[in-house]
């Protein structure tokens, strides 16, 4: 479901229909820097990606690795060019392969991020000024990898530290990557360099789900449906400050994903009890507005159903706010 905030109006995306490669849900979403595709990861005899025209809903191009190793992909990535796309496949085989994206679609590289039946893998994602630079987490780990003669070289990151479930991370300027963890720790990296621990971290135990970056820092929200705003800091030790914390009212379900509008006076948000959230928000000056825009799934379905269901309604609202296509409306909905 591809929703429009502003007109109402809904449009589909079918899933894949024809045997052998029947869909099964969907379990990853991704856009293109330029807007001009959408990828739509399903759950089949193996993981597939298929590439859809962002205007037409045409599909153009279908990823499918034979040698994948597992029935879905759990995240896709596309580079800041839109030239090459990241699939991170699932169990048991946890395997990242590299795409091209802008032209027929070709595996360039392949490597396992996890070993067999291993900790899950939960997001790979390309650096937004290098695409040959790639930083994959997961549960228990974080790596940095060069993509150098198109091969996934792994870079050493000098982390003297006990591996912990890293949830998600994201890109910030300057070659830095912020990376959260289930405790609620935020780890800063710089150049591959191990900086700090920001020490605005809530670091109370508490998960830390979802990231975002925005022009002055980046967002983060996890559990007790808190959100967290954090801008630049003068102060060299500590790099990044939270400026704002705001929990959505009557929630305590955790956030699980984030999308800012290209203005930046959006930001949506999907939670784990079903909720998709905009809220009207001045990221430069850290002010949120109460009105808000609330949909709500149906909790009645069977559980898989639902769970899928949620994940493509959430992430393609949030997808549809990226694209600058739809507004929020001045309503509680």
């Amino acid at each position: 479901v591809l929703y429009n905030s502003e007109t109402r109006e809904q449009q589909l995306i079918h899933g894949m229909h024809q045997p052998p490669m029947v869909s099964e849900g969907i379990t990853a979403l991704g856009v293109t820097s330029n807007r001009r595709y959408l990828a739509v990861a399903e759950r089949s005899e193996r993981g597939i990606v298929n590439l859809y025209d962002s205007v037409s809903l045409r599909r153009r191009k279908m990823l499918s690795y034979q040698d994948l190793g597992s029935k879905e992909v759990v995240y896709v990535a596309f580079s800041h060019d839109s030239k090459y796309c990241l699939t991170q496949g699932g169990a048991p085989e946890w395997q990242l392969v590299l795409w091209t994206a802008d032209r027929a679609a070709k595996v360039i590289s392949t490597i396992k991020i996890s070993q067999h039946n291993g900790p899950p893998v939960y997001q790979a994602a390309f650096c937004p000024t290098d695409s040959t630079v790639v930083c994959v987490t997961g549960e228990g780990i974080l790596r940095f990898f060069r993509i150098t003669e198109n091969q996934f070289r792994p870079v050493p990151v000098n982390l003297k530290r006990e591996p912990q479930n890293y949830l998600c991370h994201c890109w910030l300027p300057e070659d830095r990557v912020v990376v959260a963890t289930d405790s609620g720790e935020l780890l800063l990296f710089e150049g591959f360099e191990f900086r700090m621990v920001l020490a605005s971290s809530p670091s109370d135990g508490e998960s830390i789900d979802s990231l975002i970056a925005f022009s002055k820092g980046f967002v983060c929200g996890g559990a007790g449906g808190t959100l967290r705003i954090f801008e630049r800091s003068d102060d060299v030790r500590e790099a990044y400050k939270c400026a704002k914390v705001f929990t959505i009212e009557g929630r305590r379900s955790k956030i699980t994903n984030l999308a800012v509008s290209p203005s930046e006076d959006n930001l949506v948000c999907s939670t784990a009890d079903n909720q998709v959230r905009a809220r009207v928000v001045e990221l430069q000056r850290c002010d949120f507005d109460d009105r808000r825009t609330t949909k709500t799934l149906d909790n009645t379905r069977n559980t898989l159903i639902l769970s899928s269901f949620v994940f493509v309604v959430s992430c393609l609202f949030i997808f549809y706010l990226c694209l600058g296509l739809g507004g929020v409306p001045d309503r509680a909905g």
